[in-house]
């Protein structure tokens, strides 16, 4: 197992508790090499109620950064992935697909544009193989593709994420940080170091991505630190460090969707349920996109991800359980737990996502987990029809 977060003596320091992302049983671990992540800080609880009342500052270990150049990259990008981004101004970003010939997912990427380069953000494995695959299509184009290894984000989430970065960040002006809304980034100071942020409300709640050389990381965590601590005075509700267990609770109530998790590499992207976050129907060609307009206009996928819901307490199905049929006692499974969470908004009930066979997607329907807990499905991701 990998230890690449150059964050661990301050981890350790912290008593942090540490985990192997992707966990076990992950449907879509693929080949995500395992990663050592804080699992928790000793009170998940508490680091829950921090992302959802005040903030908490998350360690990205497992992501990683690419580097455009050129005048030809945002051209270059366009005519390769699944996104529009045609027009796309300095200071934006948006999320998207990288596909094989066959349109399936070779990596899930965020498109970082700003005036003098273009990022994409993504998972290790996903940044690799896209540095891979995309630099074999770079011929005559004004076009330079840099792998950067030296590169480490983390995220600050919760509503009062933005107050904590305002503070912290000393070449973030009033004009600058009065707009900080989602799909914006912007190129900002921290205890000296260069960082960039993008920010979101994919949680529900804001949420800053931040990216920095890896040498610059600790005093950047660090200032984080001490401007949430300050800020949050005696109120431990208002900021803590945080780990994977209270996020990936936020993230399941929240019904986001997360690759290695819900979806992986050979996923169509109307399977994901993030389709229409990652996907342009109205922009020209790019690779693999006969067969996602194909299965746009004329079909729907043999799966679906869905949303369930578990009223007892005490169950909390695993990671790759297979789901059944409710009346069907002996029936092949139909689905498969790709994200499971006791919610605190439920009482402590599960909550689970699933790929599940479309025709036992619909909302409403009752499946059972291979210990014959029963749970409904209480949304169907959208699939583009």
């Amino acid at each position: 197992m990998e230890r690449t977060t150059p964050l661990t003596r301050l981890h350790t320091e912290a008593e942090a508790e540490f985990a192997v992302f992707p966990p076990a049983g992950s449907v879509f671990a693929d080949d995500m090499p395992p990663i050592e992540v804080v699992a928790s800080f000793g009170d998940t609880e508490a680091e829950y109620i921090a992302l959802t009342q005040g903030a908490g500052l998350l360690d990205l270990p497992h992501r990683s950064a690419l580097t455009l150049t050129g005048e030809d990259r945002l051209d270059f990008l366009n005519q390769m992935l699944t996104q529009d981004l045609k027009g796309l101004a300095p200071g934006r970003c948006v999320r998207s697909f990288w596909l094989n010939r066959k349109g399936r997912i070779e990596a899930d990427l965020r498109v970082i544009h700003l005036a003098d380069r273009t990022l994409l953000w993504g998972d290790r494995a996903d940044c690799l193989r896209a540095f891979e695959t995309l630099s074999a299509f770079i011929i005559t184009e004004d076009v330079e593709l840099a792998n950067e290894a030296q590169t480490h984000l983390f995220a600050l989430i919760g509503p009062n994420a933005f107050e904590i970065l305002r503070t912290a960040a000393t070449q973030l002006d009033d004009s600058t940080s009065s707009d900080l809304a989602p799909g914006s980034v912007v190129e900002l100071e921290i205890a000296g170091a260069a960082v960039v942020a993008a920010f979101d409300d994919s949680l529900g709640a804001p949420r800053c991505e931040l990216s920095m050389s890896k040498d610059a990381a600790t005093n950047v965590y660090q200032r984080l630190l001490e401007t949430g601590f300050n800020l949050a005075g005696e109120s431990s509700e208002r900021f803590r460090a945080v780990g994977f267990e209270a996020f990936n609770t936020r993230r399941v109530e929240a019904s986001a969707p997360m690759v290695r998790f819900d979806f992986g590499r050979a996923s169509l992207p109307h399977e994901t349920g993030v389709l229409s976050d990652r996907v342009s129907f109205t922009k020209g060609c790019y690779l693999g996109q006969e067969i996602v307009a194909r299965l746009q206009s004329l079909g729907h996928p043999k799966q679906r991800l869905v949303v369930l819901q578990l009223d007892d307490k005490s169950a909390l199905p695993a990671l790759g359980d297979l789901l059944y049929p409710a009346d069907e006692m002996t029936a092949d499974s139909v689905g498969v737990v790709t994200s499971a969470a006791k919610s605190p908004k439920r009482n402590g009930a599960p909550t689970l996502l699933a790929q599940v066979r479309f025709d036992h997607s619909q909302v409403k329907t009752t499946l059972r987990t291979k210990t014959s807990d029963l749970a409904e499905i209480v949304n169907s991701f959208s699939i583009g029809e």
